[in-house]
């Protein structure tokens, strides 16, 4: 039960409540902890809390919903509920129970209800705190994940500082003392600094999918953070879901300038001539790959005439927004990343590719990068796990400071994770690191999918096919977005780290 978006509450004696009541009760014998009877809550005593101050003239806001279930065994169904009802010992409506033999047949049951209002101080944007708070083992949770989060960012930067600078520094003073003229004979004929002419050669494979999966990816980034922020200083209110939907749907519209403005970029470092294909690809991409897989659902929705199909009037809105905002803003930001000078680099790119050496190494396979994005989806998992079950299981997520900080953590963690391990393959002299980088850490929505999957068969009950595609559906699109975020954030960083290291290199 609801108002005005509040769970109705039962309060503990120690301060936290009880979302939803319990639709009954036993008695419990006190000599042996044996229970001998059950009661029904037939009666519920709502109390509604209201702030007028903050609202307008002649009105209040709601603040609080409270309950208090209790057993009363009317005498006949047709109660007069002016009445004051009381409760007592005598009173209970109690269902006979008796552990040998099931109630067999019918038992009619009368509910009834009252309401009464009472005025409260509490400020309308602070009436979730009694939900959130009082469940200590959610707050563990909360701060566990952090907690870990946070770890595994020391780890890495650990790793960075103690391992890659170290390294770096005693490659630098070697490159940079000894001759460079052979390298044969000062004995360096392996390591990072032999690709330096490669290094920075454009990729051979789908230059223009690279470039426009980044963009999207900072654009997601963007939207993501934005979001949340505002949501975390309360300019936006996650409470109202549809206000909220609205949002970061205008959010992600309007941020479109910035997905346009990193591919071409992107595209323009690696030597792409057709803008227009770039800027159009940009534009239409992720959007829609949404709109398409968000049709399709309404149409199957619609088929099976639920209530949740979407007017037509609002999918036509989203198409306005994408056609007149979303995309011309792309293009603005697209128009003015060409007009930019190319990116440079502090090496020269040779003309003839170098040989990758066949290495055993477990960095060149496909599979490391599935396994690489093991590591952020795992450091998310536990805030995952509590989003999940307020998207599908009906309960409340309000804790908008917990989720941005493990959305920063997790950029974090893909930009360190992938730096580390692009520096091992350059060690390898393996000098196609454009897609691996976007890989390592863009599998992380993969693992998200694969979640979906587990959270599907083992924690929820959805039966018939309508709600599992529906699931399926939605988790494929958060996967996706998920998988573009953390990967265009592993891209930026290894470009900007291959570029720092081999700007320290003297090369003739």
């Amino acid at each position: 039960m609801t108002v005005d978006g509040l769970p109705v509450q039962v309060p503990r004696p120690n301060g936290s409540v009880i979302r939803g009541y319990p639709i009954g009760s036993r008695l419990v014998e006190e000599a042996f902890g044996s229970t001998f009877d059950y009661i029904l809550h037939n009666h519920l005593r709502f109390t509604v809390l209201y702030n007028s101050d903050e609202a307008s003239k002649g009105s209040a806001r709601i603040v609080g919903f409270k309950v208090r279930p209790m057993s009363i065994a009317h005498k006949s169904t047709n109660s007069n509920c002016s009445e004051k009802v009381r409760s007592s010992r005598d009173t209970l409506f109690r269902l006979k129970y008796d552990a040998s033999q099931a109630i067999q047949g019918k038992v009619p049951v009368t509910y009834s209800y009252e309401i009464s209002y009472q005025k409260s101080t509490l400020q309308w944007t602070d009436r979730w705190d009694v939900y959130l708070l009082g469940n200590q083992d959610d707050s563990f949770a909360h701060h566990m994940s952090l907690i870990n989060s946070f770890m595994v960012i020391i780890f890495l930067t650990t790793c960075i500082a103690i391992i890659l600078i170290r390294a770096l520094k005693k490659d630098l003073y070697s490159y940079n003392e000894l001759s460079i003229d052979d390298p044969e004979d000062n004995g360096e004929s392996v390591g990072w600094k032999m690709v330096h002419g490669d290094v920075f050669r454009p990729p051979s494979t789908s230059p223009i999918a690279l470039s426009v999966f980044v963009g999207t990816g900072a654009q997601i980034a963007v939207t993501v953070v934005l979001t949340l922020l505002l949501s975390f200083t309360k300019f936006l209110n996650p409470a109202m879901k549809g206000q909220a939907l609205t949002n970061i749907v205008l959010l992600y519209v309007f941020s479109g300038a910035v997905s346009g403005y990193v591919s071409s970029r992107v595209f323009k470092f690696f030597g792409g001539k057709n803008w227009k294909l770039c800027t159009f690809a940009t534009a239409v991409f992720f959007p829609g790959v949404i709109m398409t897989l968000f049709l399709c659902l309404n149409v199957f929705l619609a088929f099976y005439g639920t209530a949740k199909t979407v007017s037509f009037f609002t999918i036509i809105s989203i198409f306005l927004l994408w056609i007149c905002v979303a995309s011309p803003l792309v293009f603005i930001g697209s128009f003015i990343g060409f007009k930019r000078e190319v990116i440079r680099t502090p090496t020269k790119t040779n003309q003839i590719a170098r040989v990758i050496p066949t290495s055993n190494n477990f960095l060149g396979y496909r599979f490391s990068s599935f396994l690489i994005g093991a590591l952020p989806f795992s450091c998310a998992s536990i805030e995952i796990y509590f989003l999940m079950g307020a998207i599908w299981m009906s309960q409340y997520y309000y804790l908008m400071g917990y989720l941005l900080a493990i959305t920063i953590f997790i950029g974090i963690i893909s930009a360190l994770i992938s730096i580390i391990v692009s520096y091992l393959r350059l060690v390898s002299e393996d000098h196609r690191w454009w897609w691996k980088a976007f890989w390592d850490t863009g599998s992380a929505g993969i693992w998200l999918f694969l979640y979906s999957v587990w959270y599907l068969c083992f924690r929820l009950s959805l039966s018939g096919v309508l709600p599992i595609i529906v699931y399926l559906t939605y988790m494929g699109m958060i996967s996706l977005a998920l998988g573009l975020y953390t990967g265009g954030i592993s891209f930026l960083a290894v470009f900007w780290f291959n570029k720092t290291i081999y700007a320290a290199v003297k090369i003739d």
